[in-house]
């Protein structure tokens, strides 16, 4: 899977459960097949075990009240990581993928969030100039246009 392919499946994962993926859940849902069951011939299923097994083991043993996706994300990256964070290549991911490529990216969403600006900022200039054409600047126009300056120059 390509680093968008991961943004998106993180993305779609977010709209699904309102939040975004632990690892555990990550993995086990970008390395299923359409079918919804993981690939012969890989050890998929074995680490998924591993860390389903360690994750309750854990919950089960921990004194702390740690939500459950916190100790999941534990287990996760200590199988999935060197523990000197050497290792930069995820564990089951294949060739040429980083650790930010399945841990944290967003660009799917970045880009969103960028065109909605972009369109906000557009906007808020065209009515601007039509403003100023026709001679009736109000301030209602000039703060929503310095609003919509002010929310770009900020990301």
């Amino acid at each position: 899977m390509a680093p968008q392919a991961f943004a998106n499946s993180r993305d779609e994962f977010e709209m699904e459960h309102g939040r975004e993926p632990g690892g555990y859940e990550f993995f086990d849902r970008t390395h299923k097949t359409k079918d919804g069951v993981y690939p012969e011939n890989t050890n998929t299923q074995e680490l998924i075990d591993m860390a389903k097994s360690k994750i309750d083991a854990s919950v089960a043993s921990s004194s702390s009240s740690k939500p459950r996706i916190e100790v999941e994300d534990e287990v996760f990256n200590e199988l999935m990581y060197d523990k000197d964070n050497s290792n930069q290549k995820p564990v089951g991911y294949g060739f040429g993928v980083k650790r930010s490529d399945v841990m944290g990216v967003k660009f799917a969403r970045h880009k969103k969030e960028t065109a909605n600006l972009i369109m906000r900022l557009s906007s808020s200039v065209s009515d601007l100039l039509t403003a100023v054409q026709s001679g009736r600047v109000s301030p209602e126009t000039l703060a929503a246009t310095n609003s919509a300056l002010r929310t770009i120059t900020a990301q």
